[in-house]
């Protein structure tokens, strides 16, 4: 626990040296950046060892606040959550120092940068909680920082308009979460998970109320559809480092929440697990056909980003199902398929966003159809989209491949099951529908904006991304390549940790 606390104070530092030492700007820049690149590798040694197996860790203050004591601590779950969150959030921040320079002249930086560290540190803060009232604060200084790095560009009117909805809707996730929570705890001695578990058996109705308000709650941060709404406009909105950290980390906080739902409940009804995975299917087929219309890169990326959840969601709802009816291999290969795409997206989407950020920074516009040719003077950011655009279609030998197909066995299995699990085996078709739909929008994207002649009236490039942005996209493309060309490092500690989420063991799943 010691190296969790000291990383998140070494990140909240960060940011306050960007305000302490803003006369300074290069100064205040590399303090900004290298005191988040140590933090979040002293918070990632105890997430990687605990996902290798290593001990569990917790502690727990005394809080005049009702509810219980406050309880913080890493266990399997929230450790693969920590792990990608500090490997977006240090790609994002080494590639934002250099890409918000250029606004120094117009823009005050300080603030953003601390409000970006607050960001980070608010999201551990979600992962590490493990009782009601500290996540639900860090919930909240999470919703509202992202607010005020989406608003960045304040002067314009459509920017204030996204920030406005994003603020209300997740707002309205929130209400639904404390009632949530409220509800729950009548049952329980106090507001920690611990206690929160056992008393999930005494509720009244079931668990039914408790499972549709954390649909709500947390389906409106994970821009699950029909409450995505909010997503494009403010992912579109942000600078696109932030971009990056919503799209890659921040709308997996809805994701890691119904999985702590679960796995606190246990065993979730048959219809919960059937909606899980409705409304899956419903969002990735809405969000990669709004991705294809779109004109806007930036907002394309975003309504993907739908589709994406889409699919997490159904490896989620599959898992769901195998609970339900008690098939633990479908259970495990659900769950695993939702935590390696969870993961996967992380990387990926934060790269693609990086990379269309480095295309408007050089060429001043978001604007598809006003883009071409860029691929001669952008060599560096042409190749990180290539990379990113490869493994958001799941084509092998890249990341993007392995959660899917983890999930199409499990739908493969449940096809040839009997009873009604065996209709969750139209999941099959359905990834491999929203697969080759992802594949002609990121063709598109990528023929159109990288390749053939430059069209006329569009903006000249005259370089590429800066060493520091490259860097930034550097370390997000190794991730895709590596866990692509090595599936063991991602595959195993997400089968261990879909196992404990699932509460079936390898051999009873296989057996």
């Amino acid at each position: 626990m010691a190296f969790l606390g000291a990383g998140v104070l070494l990140i909240l530092v960060g940011g306050v040296a960007a305000l302490l030492f803003r006369r300074h700007p290069r100064l205040a820049d590399g303090a900004f950046r290298t005191l988040i690149l140590v933090g979040s590798a002293l918070v990632a040694a105890p997430a990687v060892q605990v996902l290798l197996g290593g001990r569990i860790e917790s502690v727990s203050f005394r809080a005049t606040l009702p509810g219980g004591p406050w309880v913080v601590g890493l266990d399997h779950l929230s450790a693969w959550f920590v792990f990608l969150l500090c490997i977006v959030g240090a790609a994002t921040t080494i590639y934002g120092v250099t890409y918000l320079a250029h606004e120094r002249p117009r823009a005050e930086l300080a603030p953003a940068h601390a409000i970006f560290a607050l960001l980070i540190a608010a999201m551990f803060g979600v992962f590490f909680a493990q009782a009601v009232v500290p996540f639900l604060v860090a919930w909240e200084v999470m919703t509202v920082s992202a607010y005020f790095l989406i608003v960045f560009d304040h002067e314009n009117s459509d920017v204030r308009r996204a920030g406005v909805v994003y603020l209300v809707l997740t707002h309205a996730g929130t209400l639904a979460l404390l009632g949530m929570f409220l509800a729950w705890g009548r049952s329980a001695p106090d507001l920690t998970f611990a206690n929160l578990a056992p008393a999930a058996r005494h509720l009244a109705w079931g668990s039914a109320p408790i499972l549709l308000l954390a649909l709500f709650g947390f389906g409106v941060k994970a821009g699950v559809f029909p409450f995505h709404f909010w997503l494009p406009g403010a992912h579109a909105a942000a600078p696109s480092h932030v971009s990056g950290l919503l799209s890659g980390v921040m709308i997996k906080t809805g994701i890691y929440g119904l999985f702590r739902v679960i796995s606190l409940v246990g065993p979730p009804p048959a219809w919960w697990a059937w909606a899980i995975l409705l409304l899956g299917l419903a969002s990735a087929v809405v969000g990669v056909l709004s991705a294809l219309t779109q004109r806007d890169v930036k907002r394309a990326l975003a309504y993907s980003s739908v589709d994406n959840i889409g699919i997490v969601l159904l490896g989620l709802g599959l898992g769901a199902l195998g609970q339900a009816y008690h098939y633990p291999i479908l259970a495990v290969l659900g769950f695993a398929g939702a935590l390696l795409h969870t993961l996967n997206h992380a990387l990926f989407k934060s790269l693609l966003f990086l990379s269309a950020g480095a295309v408007v920074g050089n060429t001043g516009t978001r604007e598809i159809d006003r883009l071409g040719g860029l691929a001669r003077t952008m060599p560096r950011t042409t190749g990180a989209f290539l990379i990113g655009a490869v493994a958001i279609a799941g084509l092998p030998p890249l990341n993007g491949f392995l959660g899917e197909w983890t999930m199409v066995r499990g739908f493969l299995t449940a096809g040839g099951s009997s009873g009604p699990v065996r209709f969750a085996g139209i999941g099959t078709a359905a990834i491999g529908l929203i697969g080759a739909l992802t594949l002609t929008c990121f063709l598109r994207l990528g023929t159109v904006i990288f390749l053939g002649h430059s069209r006329s009236g569009t903006p000249k490039s005259n370089y590429d991304a800066p060493s520091g942005m490259g860097y930034g996209l550097a370390m997000l493309a190794i991730g895709c390549m590596g866990i692509g060309l090595f599936p063991g490092i991602a595959l195993a500690p997400a089968m261990r940790v879909a196992e404990i989420v699932s509460a079936f063991t390898a051999a009873g799943a296989v057996g």
